[in-house]
């Protein structure tokens, strides 16, 4: 369990993020030609292959390539 999930569990803080997932590989580099033709400036937190973490207006968004097979149908957390 990571600091936020626990933070959260106990009502420290509050958070907000995404987490997006694709089956495809992905060029972190049109995310980010993308952005910033939509004048937007991300900060970089994780930039690796097949993961792209940014922070922007207080977001943390997480782009992520997962080939593989799933056990169980994603749900809803709630």
């Amino acid at each position: 369990m990571g600091c936020t999930a626990i933070a959260y569990h106990i009502g420290h803080r509050r958070s907000i993020d995404f987490d997006l997932f694709t089956r495809k590989k992905f060029d972190n580099r049109k995310i980010k030609t993308f952005l910033h033709r939509q004048k937007k400036y991300p900060a970089p937190i994780w930039d690796q292959p097949d993961q792209y973490t940014i922070r922007m207006n207080g977001v943390k968004t997480t782009f992520f390539a997962y080939s593989h097979e799933r056990s169980r149908p994603i749900s809803d957390a709630g």
